[in-house]
């Protein structure tokens, strides 16, 4: 962020660098908090998929969670999901399953 004026707010620590401490436009104040760094954003097929997943809807989840994996494999790290995207596909396929056995069981 900036060096601190006279706005009260968190601040880069001068002290210690990768933490944030609250300046209270005075004077620093209480415990530093750690900054992580920023990951890219998820891809929004891969949200789509886990979405659709807990909709119960069958193939959705499993199409949009493969096209994510796709997308994320070609952004060359400019875009995250891929965990997502695998769980949505495993959500998917369980619920294919449980409807492909359902009909069978109904069906017999």
């Amino acid at each position: 962020m900036g060096r601190p004026g006279d706005q009260p707010g968190w601040y880069d620590d001068p002290d210690r660098p990768g933490l944030r401490r609250w300046w209270d436009g005075a004077q620093w104040r209480g415990q530093a908090a750690a900054v992580g760094p920023e990951g890219p954003p998820p891809d929004s097929f891969a949200v789509a998929a886990l979405v659709s997943a807990f909709l119960f809807i069958p193939v959705a989840p499993i199409w949009f969670g493969l096209r994510a994996r796709q997308r994320i494999k070609a952004s060359g790290g400019e875009k995250a999901g891929d965990g997502v995207a695998l769980l949505a596909i495993a959500f998917g396929v369980a619920t294919l399953v449980a409807v492909a056995v359902g009909l069978v069981v109904y069906l017999a």
